[in-house]
Protein backbone atom coordinates (compact mmCIF):
# COMPACT_ATOMS: atom_id res chain seq x y z
CA UNK A 1 0.00 0.00 0.00
CA UNK A 2 1.58 3.30 -1.05
CA UNK A 3 1.59 6.27 1.29
CA UNK A 4 -0.72 8.20 -1.06
CA UNK A 5 -3.38 5.46 -0.83
CA UNK A 6 -3.68 5.56 2.95
CA UNK A 7 -7.01 7.03 4.07
CA UNK A 8 -6.79 10.15 6.21
CA UNK A 9 -8.40 8.32 9.13
CA UNK A 10 -5.65 5.68 9.10
CA UNK A 11 -2.97 8.40 8.87
CA UNK A 12 -4.51 10.07 11.90
CA UNK A 13 -4.57 6.73 13.74
CA UNK A 14 -0.88 6.24 12.90
CA UNK A 15 -0.10 9.70 14.27
CA UNK A 16 -1.77 8.71 17.52
CA UNK A 17 0.17 5.42 17.50
CA UNK A 18 3.35 7.45 17.09
CA UNK A 19 2.41 9.53 20.16
CA UNK A 20 1.89 6.35 22.20
CA UNK A 21 5.17 4.92 20.91
CA UNK A 22 6.99 8.13 21.88
CA UNK A 23 5.52 7.99 25.39
CA UNK A 24 6.54 4.36 25.71
CA UNK A 25 10.03 5.29 24.49
CA UNK A 26 10.29 8.03 27.13
CA UNK A 27 9.32 5.56 29.86
CA UNK A 28 11.79 3.01 28.52
CA UNK A 29 14.56 5.62 28.43
CA UNK A 30 13.77 6.77 31.97
CA UNK A 31 13.62 3.20 33.34
CA UNK A 32 16.81 2.21 31.56
CA UNK A 33 18.90 5.16 32.62
CA UNK A 34 17.58 7.49 35.33
CA UNK A 35 15.64 4.84 37.25
CA UNK A 36 18.41 2.26 37.13
CA UNK A 37 20.87 4.88 38.36
CA UNK A 38 18.50 6.05 41.09
CA UNK A 39 17.82 2.54 42.44
CA UNK A 40 21.53 1.73 42.38
CA UNK A 41 22.26 4.95 44.29
CA UNK A 42 19.58 4.18 46.88
CA UNK A 43 21.04 0.74 47.50
CA UNK A 44 24.52 2.26 47.61
CA UNK A 45 23.48 4.86 50.18
CA UNK A 46 21.95 2.16 52.35
CA UNK A 47 25.04 -0.01 52.12
CA UNK A 48 27.30 2.96 52.89
CA UNK A 49 25.14 3.99 55.83
CA UNK A 50 25.29 0.49 57.29
CA UNK A 51 29.04 0.25 56.68
CA UNK A 52 29.87 3.61 58.23
CA UNK A 53 27.61 3.40 61.26
CA UNK A 54 29.23 2.43 64.53
CA UNK A 55 25.92 1.86 66.27
CA UNK A 56 22.44 1.69 64.87
CA UNK A 57 21.16 3.07 68.16
CA UNK A 58 22.35 6.56 67.39
CA UNK A 59 20.02 9.43 66.58
CA UNK A 60 22.17 10.19 63.52
CA UNK A 61 21.58 6.68 62.12
CA UNK A 62 17.82 6.97 62.61
CA UNK A 63 17.81 10.41 60.97
CA UNK A 64 19.80 9.15 57.98
CA UNK A 65 17.44 6.17 57.64
CA UNK A 66 14.49 8.54 57.69
CA UNK A 67 16.04 10.61 54.90
CA UNK A 68 16.72 7.49 52.86
CA UNK A 69 13.14 6.30 53.37
CA UNK A 70 11.91 9.65 52.04
CA UNK A 71 14.09 9.23 48.95
CA UNK A 72 12.73 5.71 48.43
CA UNK A 73 9.17 6.95 48.82
CA UNK A 74 9.79 9.74 46.31
CA UNK A 75 11.28 7.30 43.81
CA UNK A 76 8.37 4.87 44.16
CA UNK A 77 5.94 7.75 43.63
CA UNK A 78 7.77 8.60 40.40
CA UNK A 79 7.50 4.97 39.24
CA UNK A 80 3.76 5.01 39.94
CA UNK A 81 3.41 8.34 38.13
CA UNK A 82 5.11 6.94 35.02
CA UNK A 83 2.80 3.92 34.95
CA UNK A 84 -0.35 5.93 35.58
CA UNK A 85 0.67 8.52 33.02
CA UNK A 86 1.02 5.88 30.33
CA UNK A 87 -2.36 4.38 31.22
CA UNK A 88 -4.10 7.76 31.31
CA UNK A 89 -2.54 8.99 28.08
CA UNK A 90 -3.34 5.86 26.13
CA UNK A 91 -6.85 5.11 27.43
CA UNK A 92 -8.74 7.53 25.17
CA UNK A 93 -6.25 7.19 22.33
CA UNK A 94 -6.87 3.47 21.94
CA UNK A 95 -10.58 3.97 21.34
CA UNK A 96 -9.80 6.79 18.91
CA UNK A 97 -7.40 4.53 17.00
CA UNK A 98 -9.99 1.77 16.84
CA UNK A 99 -12.60 4.19 15.56
CA UNK A 100 -10.33 5.83 12.99
CA UNK A 101 -8.76 2.68 11.60
CA UNK A 102 -11.70 0.29 11.72
CA UNK A 103 -10.64 -2.06 8.95
CA UNK A 104 -6.90 -1.50 9.02
CA UNK A 105 -5.33 -4.79 10.10
CA UNK A 106 -1.90 -3.18 9.96
CA UNK A 107 -2.96 -0.48 12.41
CA UNK A 108 -4.48 -3.02 14.80
CA UNK A 109 -1.32 -5.10 14.56
CA UNK A 110 0.85 -2.07 15.39
CA UNK A 111 -1.33 -1.25 18.38
CA UNK A 112 -1.07 -4.86 19.59
CA UNK A 113 2.73 -4.72 19.30
CA UNK A 114 2.89 -1.50 21.29
CA UNK A 115 0.80 -2.97 24.09
CA UNK A 116 2.74 -6.21 23.98
CA UNK A 117 5.90 -4.17 24.58
CA UNK A 118 4.17 -2.33 27.43
CA UNK A 119 2.73 -5.47 29.03
CA UNK A 120 5.76 -7.71 28.62
CA UNK A 121 8.68 -5.32 29.01
CA UNK A 122 8.05 -1.82 30.30
CA UNK A 123 5.29 -2.37 32.84
CA UNK A 124 7.10 -5.34 34.44
CA UNK A 125 10.26 -3.21 34.60
CA UNK A 126 8.35 -0.50 36.47
CA UNK A 127 6.83 -3.11 38.78
CA UNK A 128 10.33 -4.47 39.47
CA UNK A 129 11.63 -1.00 40.30
CA UNK A 130 8.67 -0.37 42.59
CA UNK A 131 9.06 -3.71 44.37
CA UNK A 132 12.83 -3.40 44.66
CA UNK A 133 12.41 -0.03 46.33
CA UNK A 134 9.68 -1.38 48.61
CA UNK A 135 12.04 -4.19 49.70
CA UNK A 136 14.78 -1.66 50.40
CA UNK A 137 12.35 0.43 52.45
CA UNK A 138 11.35 -2.68 54.38
CA UNK A 139 14.99 -3.48 55.17
CA UNK A 140 15.60 0.07 56.36
CA UNK A 141 12.49 0.06 58.56
CA UNK A 142 13.38 -3.33 60.04
CA UNK A 143 16.83 -2.05 60.96
CA UNK A 144 15.31 1.08 62.49
CA UNK A 145 12.91 -1.04 64.53
CA UNK A 146 15.77 -3.21 65.78
CA UNK A 147 17.78 -0.14 66.65
CA UNK A 148 14.94 1.50 68.56
CA UNK A 149 13.45 -1.60 70.20
CA UNK A 150 16.23 -2.11 72.80
CA UNK A 151 16.04 1.57 73.73
CA UNK A 152 12.26 1.35 74.22
CA UNK A 153 12.58 -1.87 76.20
CA UNK A 154 15.28 -0.41 78.42
CA UNK A 155 13.20 2.72 79.00
CA UNK A 156 10.14 0.68 79.94
CA UNK A 157 12.03 -1.48 82.46
CA UNK A 158 13.51 1.56 84.25
CA UNK A 159 10.11 3.16 84.84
Amino acid sequence: MGATNIPDEVKEAWDILAEITDLLGEISQWAGSEADTAITELHGKWHELCSNTETARSRKFIDECTKLLAECDSFRAEVVEKSQSFAANTKDKVSMIAELARDSEETRSLLEEIFKLWNEVEQPRLVFLYNDTAELESSIMEMMELAVRPIETATETTK
